[in-house]
């Protein structure tokens, strides 16, 4: 679990492995944010609940070589209305699952997974540029925002009610 506001540190190109359920929470005021420094990698096999309430982070602070989140199981932001920025390179192979809030990629990734929006919640390519590949699929109810960054569909799909739309934002 890593709970509290405040700052979490992965630093010094160092690995966290999931293969459990980790929990991510904040319920006070303030921002939380993981840190990451140069090469720093995290690796999700199982499953990553993202339940804060208020706006938080996962970051390369210190500039070099870009940190990464490689989820191969579930990362599900289920709980506050807040947003999650996801400031490192985010590659996909397992499910993204944004219940509430906004969860928003705002470096490089790529995808062969799934993203499953559920309505009132944000899925947000805000930044970089993200690669949908062979087997990707974005599903949502929801709100699916594109700005800021560059959205590649190289093959999969995407799949939206009749009664939402897509965002796309020029800056």
């Amino acid at each position: 679990t890593l709970s509290g506001s405040g700052f979490k540190n992965l630093l010094d190109g160092r690995t966290l492995n999931n293969s459990a359920t980790a929990t991510w929470t904040n319920t006070s005021s303030s921002s939380s944010r993981l840190h990451t420094s140069p090469a720093s990698l995290i690796y999700n096999a199982c499953g990553w609940e993202d339940e804060n309430n208020f706006f938080n982070q996962i970051s390369n602070v210190l500039g070099g070589v870009q940190s990464t989140f490689n989820n191969s199981g579930t990362y599900r932001k289920s709980i506050g209305a807040a947003t999650t920025n996801i400031g490192v390179f985010f590659n996909n192979t397992g499910t993204v699952d944004v219940q509430t809030g906004t969860l928003s990629f705002v470096v490089d990734g790529a995808s062969s997974g799934s993203f499953i929006g559920l309505d009132g919640a944000t899925l947000n390519f805000g930044g970089g540029t993200y690669n949908m590949n062979v087997g990707t699929s974005v599903t949502s109810a929801g709100t699916v925002q594109i700005g800021g960054g560059t959205l590649n569909f190289n093959d999969g799909t995407y799949n939206r009610s009749e009664e939402h739309t897509s965002e796309l934002q020029s800056h």
